[in-house]
């Protein structure tokens, strides 16, 4: 029900164009993983490439790191191309004396 909620969006207001390629920002919270995981399977209709981008901020320690480990696992099993980063916020942000909100 979900998949056809999507492609619903995505036909009436023409989202994606066939033979395009889509950056798709995956966390590895369940909202982003549903979401490549509903694109990756209509991906047939419309014959675009993926490409996944994910940040590991390192607001949560060795969780956010296992997410992020997470995604680049799926990109690998479905054949995505994965490209991530790990950023240490709360480092920078001691060093510059910026506070998180």
């Amino acid at each position: 029900m979900l998949k056809e909620k999507v492609l619903s969006t995505i036909y009436r207001n023409e989202l994606i164009k066939e033979n395009s390629k889509l950056l798709i920002g995956v966390s590895g919270g369940p909202d982003s993983l549903v979401l490549l995981h509903i694109l990756k399977e209509i991906q047939p209709l419309f014959h675009y490439e993926m490409l996944v981008a994910s940040v590991d901020h390192m607001f949560r320690g060795e969780e956010s790191y296992e997410d992020y480990k997470y995604v680049e696992h799926i990109c690998e099993r479905w054949g995505i191309t994965f490209e991530g980063k790990r950023i240490d916020v709360p480092a920078r942000m001691e060093q510059t004396g910026k506070a998180h909100k």
